[in-house]
């Protein structure tokens, strides 16, 4: 029974209570196979025991856990934050308040939430900013003479006598969720993806989430962002460490960069990927990014906005309200004067490869058509668009053939426009951008892909030998942006990935999107011409499937590295070229 699978298992049903194995095996990220293997040999070992209401920790469960209990955690707070570069030099690491909690004391109640109670904090630039944590939380606080002369992890060495099995931290490190447990089955390192440039401690990982090395610095990669976990063995390697490297004369932090890198293989090996859930905020316009909650300090970067686009003091902007979040924006809606208006804003995971300057030739090519959402301002620079609320009741529902006739005839009456602009949809382009960042960040899961992409390149070719006229597409036409408003009628929003393509390519894509089988692709076709197809609009409709299903799975994977929870939809979009490739090859 390996403790790597029957640690989490267990601590789920301390944590947790009553849960089925299938519960687990989602909770744990386990198979359901091993799960229930680590059930059976754990209650053989009278580690579990199987109740009326549930499996249930036995004492000797608690004690076979005693191993991977968690002793302690220290918080590293010593260094300057850069924050003080725009509050006055006067806030120390840790300090900065996201959505109404203050970092530090919010890590210190997660831990406490998990029974970790030991907690040392590693202090120095304005040490006594943290004595009040001390009656509050009953934290130790250990003070390093040198926090202006090297960096955070050297700080550490002031707490080599609290090394355990310890939690590391950082001050200003923010958590989504509560990532600490009682139990730990092995020394890992949280990390995240983070789009270009950084100068973390960038890594690669290994399809079973190892790292395999370690660079300062990088761009579209992982990087390690936030706590660690070292265990007893762990915590030896890492005194050692400091015991043979600590130097009287070199202390600077390029000096501690070059002996990390000597010493890498010392040091954890997994990967505890936190993408999207674990943040570190050192800049107030960091938080200001992220958190939603601050309406006023939103208000003023609107009012500051409007101030410059069209001459609107900031008194007139009221009701800012975040809207449903969209997969790349943060939306607000707000009003002035009475009308209502939304802003929306790329987050930092926008695609690289979007043109503003052809994303707003779009949307003013469309404006005539009223087909889409009304844009009043794009600024080409950051992305950023003002648009006019239009009030909604729902996105469609592409089981509704209702819906689904509606809107295979607004694509269409759109395509029979036969508009013209200067750049393609270029799927194959787009297909190899995605397949590289999945490779960048952990390696391609899929075993057979050497296979799918040669399928690929005669989809391509068979693509090239139809020779269709293209006309502007959306690209990314699927249920949810397509808006039906309260008065009935629909509109197509988040035009950014239009271009010039064979008109089926939207009808097959709001098809992949919805997980449409074969039978509805083809109804979908069938209420988009209004007649029954031909076998080659058929055969069309199945080569954009099978591409899109590759383009869409390589999306997923790389979006799933980076934090986003899709579960199947990398795979199933995956099984659309595989299934389709023989319809659309025959």
């Amino acid at each position: 029974m390996k403790a790597e699978n029957a640690v989490p298992i267990l601590r789920e049903l301390i944590e947790n209570g009553r849960l089925s194995q299938r519960q687990l095996a989602d909770r744990c990220g386990l198979s359901l196979g091993t799960v229930n293997h680590v059930v059976n040999r754990a209650i053989e070992k009278k580690y579990l025991e199987r109740r009326e209401e549930g499996l249930y920790v036995t004492e000797a469960g608690f004690d076979w856990l005693v191993p991977y209990q968690v002793k302690n955690a220290i918080i590293l707070a010593a260094g300057f934050s850069a924050s003080t570069l725009s509050l006055s030099a006067t806030m120390p690491p840790g300090f900065l308040e996201v959505k109404g909690e203050i970092m530090i004391e919010r890590q210190i109640e997660q831990l406490l939430e998990r029974g970790i109670r030991e907690i040392a904090i590693v202090v120095g630039f304005r040490m006594e900013s943290y004595d009040y944590l001390v009656d509050r939380y009953g934290v130790k606080l250990i003070y390093n003479p040198d926090f202006s002369k090297i960096n955070n992890f050297a700080s550490l060495m002031y707490a080599l006598d609290y090394l355990d099995n310890t939690y590391l931290l950082v001050a200003d490190s923010y958590l989504e969720e509560n990532i600490f447990h009682r139990y730990e089955p092995y020394a890992w390192y949280s990390v995240s993806y983070c789009e270009g440039e950084t100068s973390d401690w960038c890594v690669d990982l290994t399809p079973g989430g190892r790292i395999k090395n370690m660079r300062v610095g990088g761009k579209n990669c992982m990087a390690v962002v936030g706590p660690a976990y070292y265990d007893r063995s762990m915590s030896a390697n890492i005194r050692s460490f400091f015991e043979h490297n600590t130097s009287e004369v070199e202390m600077s932090n390029a000096y501690w960069e070059a002996r990390l890198l000597e010493h890498f293989e010392d040091f954890p090996k997994r990967a505890n990927i936190q993408t999207g859930k674990v943040y570190e905020f050192t800049r107030i316009e960091d938080v200001h990014a992220y958190d939603k909650a601050y309406l006023k300090e939103v208000r003023d970067q609107i009012a500051a906005y409007y101030a410059d686009a069209w001459s609107i003091s900031s008194e007139k902007i009221e009701k800012i309200t975040p809207l449903a979040d969209e997969v790349g924006y943060d939306v607000y809606k707000f009003v002035i004067d009475r009308h209502e208006y939304v802003l929306r804003v790329p987050d930092k995971n926008c695609e690289a490869f979007i043109d503003n300057a052809k994303v707003k030739q779009t949307y003013e090519l469309l404006a005539p058509l009223e087909v889409t959402d009304e844009v009043l301002n794009f600024d080409i620079p950051t992305g950023i668009r003002v648009t006019r609320y239009v009030e909604r009741s729902s996105f469609v529902d592409p089981f509704d053939d209702r819906d689904l006739a509606d809107s295979m005839q607004l694509i269409r009456l759109i395509h029979d426009r036969k508009l013209k602009v200067d750049y393609d949809y270029d799927i194959e382009k787009m297909t190899a951008y995605y397949e590289n960042k999945v490779y960048r960040t952990g390696g391609m899961p899929f075993r057979d892909i050497d296979d799918v992409k040669a399928k690929m390149k005669n989809l391509l070719k068979l693509k090239e030998r139809l020779n269709i006229e293209p006309v502007l597409c959306h690209g990314d036409y699927l249920y949810a942006h397509v808006v039906r408003k309260t008065t009935g009628g629909l509109f197509i929003i988040n035009w950014e990935f239009a271009g010039m393509s064979d008109p089926l390519m939207d009808v097959a894509m709001f098809g992949i999107y919805s997980y449409f089988d074969q039978a509805r692709l083809d109804l979908s076709l069938a209420l988009y011409l209004g007649r029954e197809p031909t076998q080659e609009e058929l055969i069309r409709l199945y080569l954009y499937v099978a591409l899109g299903g590759l383009l869409w799975s390589m999306w997923g994977l790389q979006r799933k590295r980076s934090g986003f929870d899709l579960g199947a939809y990398p795979l199933k979009m995956y099984r659309y070229l595989k299934d389709f490739y023989p319809l659309a090859m025959v």
